[in-house]
């Protein structure tokens, strides 16, 4: 088992892709993907079961839900022009996929995913960066 903590903002996303309901009017794009350092600890491999948090290490701890781990490749992602281009897998993605991809990863387009990374990691124009791209699927509750 693998555990994952995400930012408050990501959490509906999250429930939207296990198909919990969400409480709220407006249903974001459903969020089932992650991007993440590589690091001393090993990362989710296909048929690892995901706990995905919000608020790990702290009092307001809270799990959000549990996934399958469906993929996990490699990610390099370069930030140009405020925006931020992927190269997945050995695939360059395109506009439009580049905004299908930011809005799976719970953002509103690459833009705004852009803005995201420099925020939170001071990523600037010109920068790389790699990692691993981890993908999951709702678990299904025992009827």
């Amino acid at each position: 088992m693998v555990a994952y903590s995400f930012k408050r903002q990501f959490v509906n996303p999250i429930k939207a892709g296990l198909g919990m309901p969400i409480g709220d009017p407006f249903v974001p794009p459903p969020k089932r993907q992650t991007i993440r350092a590589r690091g001393r600890r090993a990362h989710a491999k296909p048929g690892d079961e995901l706990q995905l948090y919000t608020g790990m290490r702290t009092k307001n701890c809270i799990l959000i839900g549990r996934a399958r781990c469906v993929e996990s490749c490699s990610i390099l992602l370069w930030f140009t022009e405020g925006s931020v281009a992927a190269h997945i897998n050995g695939k360059v993605l395109g506009p439009r996929q580049m905004k299908d991809f930011a809005q799976a990863d719970g953002f509103k387009d690459a833009l705004d995913m852009a803005a995201f990374w420099s925020h939170e990691n001071g990523t600037r124009e010109g920068d790389k960066w790699e990692g691993v791209l981890i993908r999951w699927a709702p678990i299904k509750a025992s009827p």
